[in-house]
């Protein structure tokens, strides 16, 4: 991501429930970032990725 720009991070429910939203800001290059979501039950879940104007969904799924 640009160094700068902002993204946003949501994880999401499959009823649309948000259960966390994130931001960050570029560092320049390629970045990674952890999220603790082992509270959260088993389940299937959505993540969105929003910035520069494109969004990703994924579906991924909490098995414990």
């Amino acid at each position: 991501m640009k160094k700068g720009k902002k993204a946003t991070l949501q994880f999401s429910n499959l009823t649309g429930g948000v259960i966390m939203q994130k931001t960050l800001v570029g560092e320049g290059g390629w970045q990674q970032d952890q999220t603790d979501l082992s509270h959260q039950p088993n389940g299937i879940y959505l993540l969105r990725f929003e910035a520069d104007k494109r969004t990703i969904t994924r579906k991924f799924m909490i098995v414990k």
